[in-house]
């Protein structure tokens, strides 16, 4: 990341990223199980890395939670989610409209991630111009053109 003048971020390396990937998925999941407030002692625990790893990798990135006290769990969520551009939706087609491809189309949870399914395009002739759920399936022929007005910024390969 490269720095800003509201920001003292100078560079974040690929490990740090990877972490705060990893923080969001464990808190997403203590959110889950109805867990409130983390200290960086226990989250360490449960990563396997040491707090002040965790605090490091945070401070890149501003104030997070109360010393002597944790982080408050669903605002730490929103905070990396922030941090992560996680609320801007891209567009993703599926290439392959099978088990894995349908799979991903009816996940019930994809609506809560940053990842907008707009079509599925496959070479199946008994698939294509059928719907997937509410995913139309295409000819895989069409997928350049149909890209420029899909707008599709993710292409997952399922096959």
């Amino acid at each position: 990341m490269k720095k800003t003048k509201k920001s003292k971020i100078t560079s974040i390396s690929e490990s740090t990223l990877k972490r705060i990937t990893d923080y969001l998925c464990v808190l997403r999941y203590l959110d889950e199980q109805g867990v409130k407030i983390i200290s960086s002692a226990v989250l360490s625990k449960m990563m396997n890395i040491t707090d002040s790893q965790i605090r490091k990798d945070l401070s890149y990135f501003g104030s997070f939670g109360k010393k002597g006290v944790g982080y408050n769990i669903p605002d730490f969520i929103i905070s990396i989610e922030n941090i992560l551009n996680l609320k801007i939706k891209h567009n993703v087609c599926i290439i392959g409209a099978g088990r894995l491809g349908s799979a991903l189309i009816h996940y019930k949870r994809m609506k809560e991630t940053p990842f907008n399914i707009v079509a599925a395009f496959d070479n199946d002739k008994k698939k294509i111009g059928k719907k997937n759920g509410e995913i139309e399936i295409f000819d895989i022929k069409k997928i350049k053109e149909l890209n420029i007005k899909l707008k599709c910024e993710i292409a997952i390969l399922t096959i």
